[in-house]
């Protein structure tokens, strides 16, 4: 990472940021928060956390300085993160470039926040600190490490979540430098989730291991630890090794002026965000012309190419597949509301009206040019020969349509229904900028 993007977030201050940002990044907080508390009751989530809660627990291995009590920052933030990723409903950035803010930044960051007693304002500006050095890597790699099978949020997440801890922790330009080069080095995940019949669990794992690898990359940093000040843009560097396809001049474009913190996408189904036009555009379609689901002959998908390379899995194994899939969510959400995440269940897989329409769904690669790669076209064909068609470009939780307070405090409030003080923790995040600290997680 270059020591410009350095510097920036070093001497980031709270009042350099626009309200729009400011509020952007508090909803991420918010949204993290909420996935993240859903999350935890999720099967893979309590085995991680089992895991977890063994290593720091008594045993057979000892060693000096070993903690016997308590998570430290690091082990509670993998743990957040992948709970935070546990079930597909994280935000991230629009146009989509395995940047997941909440799970990598937002969530490493609330970790380090008990920790070390940080402000809101702390909070908040180390956020977008992260936030615009990991957006502009992202965009970089201009998505090409998926095509190489990687999981592009595994690999780039770790140093934005680093560039975002350290800057928490107070760190210098030069102790930013080194954490970006540590974390790069901790980067890893590969999309072998997605065309497997099991082992779909691994994927929320990816983000967990972002945000634990972005809390010790930041404490090895303040710590003296250096690494490669190429280890992103150099020879052999992040951009090198995993992208057949790159762009290293835009990393540190418009700091300060160009705002990626207000690029942040807000998601209303627990599925891909790929997923999230064609079911909008499919049910939009459906309600408009009064279109029953025993009246479609065939319902086309038009989209980018990587719907088709990526998301096209007619028979999902498991959940996680099934939330991967295009075809499986539009037939899905047409046939049962997924804006209620407890009705994405296993139940789904075997449901043979889902089955019934999913016979009927063509994912096709857009025929005409699109505005951006979750640009969608959806055609229904009818039982009467007519055909229907709508083209969508935009949606709700998308910057240029984004959630407001009412959309943010609705997710919120029913991903954490089960939560006893649930209420009073919003109303709290709400006002971040005012805290001193953040609010007693252990009444949750």
């Amino acid at each position: 990472m270059n020591l410009k993007l350095a510097d920036f977030a070093s001497k980031l201050v709270f009042e350099s940021l626009p309200p729009e940002v400011v509020r952007t990044l508090k909803h991420s907080f918010i949204d993290a928060l909420a996935c993240a508390l859903y999350g935890s009751s999720k099967p893979w989530s309590k085995k991680l956390r089992d895991v977890v809660v063994d290593d720091n627990s008594s045993g057979n291995c000892a060693f000096p300085t070993f903690p016997r009590n308590g998570l430290p920052a690091s082990n509670a933030a993998l743990l957040m993160g992948a709970y935070c990723h546990a079930f597909e409903q994280d935000n991230l950035r629009f146009p989509g470039a395995g940047v997941h803010p909440g799970a990598a930044i937002m969530c490493p960051l609330l970790a380090l926040a008990q920790e070390h007693k940080l402000s809101g304002k702390q909070l908040l500006v180390s956020a977008a600190a992260g936030l615009e050095a990991l957006s502009r890597l992202g965009v970089a790699t201009k998505h090409s490490l998926e095509r190489r099978g990687f999981h592009a949020p595994g690999v780039i997440g770790p140093v934005g979540g680093a560039i975002a801890c350290a800057s928490a922790l107070g760190a210098s330009s030069k102790q930013i430098l080194d954490a970006s080069g540590i974390a790069a080095s901790m980067s890893g995940g590969i999309l072998a989730f997605s065309k497997s019949k099991a082992g779909g669990m691994v994927k929320r794992l990816h983000l967990g291991r972002s945000a634990e690898a972005a809390v010790k990359s930041a404490q090895l940093a303040m710590k003296g630890f250096e690494g490669p000040e190429t280890a992103i843009d150099g020879h052999f560097g992040l951009l090198e090794a995993f992208c057949p396809e790159y762009e290293i001049a835009g990393l540190d474009e418009a700091l300060g002026t160009r705002w990626e913190s207000s690029m942040i996408c807000f998601k209303s189904f627990p599925i891909h965000i790929t997923a999230h036009a064609p079911l909008m555009a499919a049910k939009k379609l459906l309600e408009t012309n009064e279109i029953n689901l025993s009246e479609i002959v065939k319902i086309r998908v038009f989209g980018s190419e990587k719907i088709v390379s990526h998301h096209r899995i007619y028979q999902p194994a498991d959940i996680m597949q099934a939330q991967y899939s295009v075809p499986f969510c539009v037939a899905a959400g047409l046939v049962v509301d997924l804006r209620d995440p407890d009705n994405f269940n296993e139940s789904l897989l075997s449901d043979p009206n889902i089955q019934q329409l999913l016979a009927k769904i063509e994912l096709c690669k857009h025929d005409t040019p699109a505005e951006h790669s979750w640009h969608t076209r959806v055609e229904v064909e009818h039982t009467d020969g007519a055909t229907f068609d709508i083209d969508m470009t935009q949606f709700k939780g998308m910057p240029t349509n984004p959630f407001d307070e009412t959309d943010i405090s609705e997710k919120y409030l029913l991903l954490a229904k089960r939560i006893k003080s649930g209420d009073k923790l919003l109303e709290d995040l709400f006002k971040l900028e005012n805290l001193s600290k953040l609010p007693d997680f252990s009444d949750l």
